[in-house]
């Protein structure tokens, strides 16, 4: 419950980590990519691919919504790190 109750307090040098043990996979679909994790599916827009999988692929090192690399500005990044607080594939480090 702490992560959701922080989740607005997330900026864009918040350091975030996945949630320790999380088993995932995406799986790339024509409109966008999936993320599994914990029996949920959250569906994102292929604009966002490059992002999703980076933040997918950093294991349990920490990171900043600033520091996620590709063409999302800073707006949707901090809007992509609350979403996936908020679902429970990140939490705050």
């Amino acid at each position: 419950m702490t992560d959701l109750e922080g989740v607005a307090s997330i900026g864009i040098d918040t350091p975030v980590r996945l949630q320790p043990g999380v088993r995932w996979r995406i799986e790339a679909k024509p409109e966008g990519i999936e993320l599994r994790f914990h029996n949920k599916t959250v569906a994102f827009p292929v604009h966002v691919s490059d992002e999703v999988r980076y933040v997918a692929k950093r294991d349990e090192a920490s990171f900043s919504p600033r520091s996620i690399p590709g063409l999302l500005d800073e707006p949707g990044r901090l809007v992509l790190v609350q979403s996936l607080v908020r679902e429970g594939f990140l939490t705050l480090s």
